[in-house]
């Protein structure tokens, strides 16, 4: 194979990962987003505790992605 021809290869395959990647961000985003509503909900819609929540629904969503 040529190297152009191995360079673009390798390029296709790179964007390819990217974009699979910030797919998974948003996924990933997504799942802590329905987490936080969740927990907020099941704590009584405090009020203030924003970034309290957020960040223990961050942290189950990735305990769990980190486990698989």
């Amino acid at each position: 194979m040529a190297r152009g021809k191995v360079k673009r290869v390798v390029r296709k395959k790179v964007k390819k990962q990217e974009e699979n990647f910030n797919w998974t961000l948003e996924k990933i985003a997504n799942f802590v987003k329905e987490k936080a509503y969740y927990i907020w909900e099941e704590e009584g819609k405090p009020q203030g505790k924003d970034l309290d929540i957020w960040l223990k629904a961050e942290k189950e969503v990735l305990s769990r992605l980190i486990k698989t």
